[in-house]
């Protein structure tokens, strides 16, 4: 069983920059320690400018901004309001260059799991 992110979760792009989950991703029907659980699409969440990947115009890299793809770490069977909640497990790309990496570092909960 994996651990159910929420609100509070650590999300961020391989080069440090902290991930704000869109506000269509909080759900306020299921909440863990008083943070509304993740459930749809991360895509289009903020990542801050904490992201250490620089754009650089003559290199064309350019940092991470916001999440581009999710490949969902969806629970099977916990569901809030018709959403399947996310889990650890959930991570993607951003629109970073040339490496643009994202995942889950750390739940900050030990309350609730699903498979």
């Amino acid at each position: 069983m994996e651990k159910v992110i929420t609100e509070a979760s650590s999300l961020q792009c391989q080069h440090g920059g902290t991930i704000t989950p869109k506000a269509d991703a909080v759900s306020g029907l299921l909440t863990v320690e008083g943070k509304g659980v993740l459930t749809k699409s991360l895509v289009g969440s903020k990542v801050g400018t904490n992201c250490s990947q620089q754009t650089n115009t003559q290199t064309g890299s350019q940092q991470c901004g916001k999440v581009s793809t999710e490949t969902p770490g969806a629970s099977s069977v916990l569901t809030v309001g018709g959403e399947a909640v996310l889990l650890k497990s959930d991570s993607g790309t951003t629109d970073g260059s040339p490496t643009n990496n994202w995942s889950v570092k750390d739940a900050v909960q030990d309350v609730l799991s699903a498979d």
